[in-house]
């Protein structure tokens, strides 16, 4: 049933051309964690929402690791800052989702692509921003780091994606 208060789907602000930010360490998570802002965002007003997306991303810069015995990993989250994780309302407990690399195990380059969503409760208008955690064994040093966030076309559409639906909760 839908209410008459129903809102329609929100498309996000996604960057035209290719994105690489320097990474900041996140403090909710001990140790050296290194975030990423991608640079796309979705602004909602009140309302609980599933917030889908796509995503690719690497690590970069010159102690990015580029051989095949990568063990990093990615995964997509949240915030309600661009300069900072902080976690806005969710509706469960999965706050994050984990990409895989885009290539097989046997590539070099540790390029992660995924979809996933995530579902929150907007209590306010709220401007939500797109991040992404990378692992230690994304690079071979602890020196400055950076991520590359792909937002161009591509030879198949487009590489990110950011669009939020809402929905009743029962």
């Amino acid at each position: 049933m839908v209410s008459s208060g129903n809102k329609l789907c929100k498309l996000a602000v996604i960057p035209t051309t290719e994105q690489t930010f320097t990474t900041i360490d996140d403090p909710q998570i001990s140790g050296d964690q290194r975030i990423g802002y991608s640079g796309a965002y979705i602004t909602l007003t009140p309302g609980k929402y599933q917030v889908n997306f796509t995503m690719w991303c690497t690590p970069s810069g010159t102690n990015a690791s580029v051989t095949s015995s990568n063990d990093g990993f990615a995964s997509v989250f949240l915030s309600t800052s661009s300069t900072a994780n902080v976690s806005p309302n969710y509706l469960s407990p999965i706050k994050s989702i984990i990409i895989p690399r885009l290539y097989n195990s046997a590539a070099a380059s540790p390029d992660y692509y995924g979809s996933g969503n995530i579902a929150v409760n907007i209590t306010e208008n709220t401007t939500l921003y797109l991040w992404v955690y990378m692992s230690n064994g994304n690079w071979t040093n602890t020196a400055a780091r950076t991520m590359r966030f792909r937002f161009d076309a591509g030879s198949y559409g487009p590489y990110v994606q950011m669009y939020a639906v809402p929905f009743e909760v029962e």
